[in-house]
């Protein structure tokens, strides 16, 4: 997600804080042995203009909710309410 890729994910509760499906992402069933929206994929694959939002979507989720300083200072809270 960092790197602006695609990701495709197994649907999990903890996965779907970072995933929208269709948006950013898609999420699959490990149960079933087709993905969802597989064919919305193709499509970002296929053209760049579709690849434009979800690639910026991801990238701002992560330098938001996941870059170093955003988790280090997160970290020290944790740390310092053990204190």
């Amino acid at each position: 997600m960092a790197c602006g890729c695609l990701p495709v994910a197994g649907d999990l509760e903890s996965i779907r804080e970072w995933i929208t499906p269709g948006f950013n992402g898609l999420l699959a069933d490990p149960r079933r042995s087709t993905i969802p929206g597989a064919g919305h994929a193709v499509r970002l694959r296929a053209g760049r203009p579709h690849r434009a939002r979800p690639r910026a979507s991801n990238i701002s989720l992560i330098a938001a909710r996941a870059s170093y300083p955003v988790v280090m200072a997160q970290a020290v809270e944790f740390y310092q309410s053990l204190l």
